[in-house]
């Protein structure tokens, strides 16, 4: 299979017009977030406030539940639940909060086309195909709006022809009114945060007792820690779809498998690491084979 082929102008054009206007939009609107036989209503706002960025994204069904943006910081709120987090977590790293701007640095690990125009909430939006130069990663399509260019609709493509996971706008408008009280509903939602998350968090150092021996060309760490329970963590990024590597000490009651929803995979499997019985789990979304080959390259510091 020959991977590699050049990308088009035009589509490189409309991501970088993308990256550059996203943070400056202001807009309210319905959105929707289906990954496999999962789907989620929620209410999304974003205002540039004295240059500064907030988003606001708040569920509709299901709970509480979503979060805060205000530029590089995400704040989930909401009851603490795994779950929920996760979900929000979910948003944030495929398509909401920080896509624009980490693919305005997306190298050459995806190729970029023109693929028509469609109408998305009522609007014309022109449609940027994203072919993966390797089978690591998954496709994409990006719907972005031809006259504002704020990303409107997203997907995530598998070998078949549906999606295996959608985001998208059902209403949105372009000119909320200035006196609606947005920064005084997001003061509000903050007593509601249980955890927060940097998505733009630059070139970390690994801090942790093991590394990674293979990653796919094109992802790059993002963040490492180490909870109270001794489990550590990293998570990388290639611009486009995200992984995150968790390693803790195995216990009786651990079984080894493999979970998918969408294009979200977890993949766990026992392992030796530093003469220690551990659990590796890759969770992402990324094909299985990448998952699998990530779990099989930890390896402890010391055994490089």
């Amino acid at each position: 299979v020959t991977w590699a082929k050049p990308s088009s102008t035009e589509a490189k054009s409309w991501i970088k017009k993308m990256a550059m206007n996203a943070d400056k939009l202001n807009y309210s609107g319905i959105v929707s977030y289906q990954y496999g036989d999962v789907l989620v209503s929620a209410k999304m706002e974003q205002r540039d406030i004295k240059g500064k960025k907030h988003t606001r994204l708040v569920y509709l069904d299901g709970g509480q539940g979503g979060f805060i943006g205000e530029d590089n910081k995400v704040m989930f709120m909401g009851a603490k639940s795994a779950k929920k987090e996760k979900q929000s977590k979910q948003l944030v790293n495929s398509n909401i909060q920080s896509l624009p701007r980490r693919l305005s640095s997306l190298g050459d690990t995806y190729r970029l086309t023109m693929n028509g125009q469609k109408k998305v909430a009522g609007r014309t939006a022109v449609v940027v195909k994203m072919e993966p130069t390797d089978p690591f990663r998954y496709a994409h399509k990006l719907y972005i709006d031809k006259q504002t260019s704020l990303l409107l609709k997203t997907e995530t493509m598998g070998d078949g022809s549906v999606p295996l996971e959608r985001f998208q706008f059902m209403q949105v408008n372009l000119n909320p009114a200035k006196n609606d009280n947005f920064l005084a509903a997001i003061e509000t939602t903050k007593k509601a945060v249980v955890s927060t998350m940097n998505v733009m968090a630059g070139s970390p150092r690994n801090t942790l007792d093991w590394e990674l021996s293979w990653v796919p060309k094109g992802y790059s760490l993002v963040s490492s820690k180490k909870d109270s329970s001794s489990r550590e963590s990293c998570l990388y990024t290639d611009g486009m779809s995200s992984f995150s590597v968790y390693v803790e000490p195995k216990t009786r009651k651990f079984k080894e498998g493999v979970m998918r929803q969408g294009a979200s995979i977890v993949v766990s499997k026992s392992v030796n690491l530093k003469r220690k019985q551990s659990v590796v789990t890759v969770a992402g979304d990324i094909p299985i084979t990448t998952a699998e080959r990530i779990v099989r390259s930890v390896r402890g510091v010391s055994e490089r």
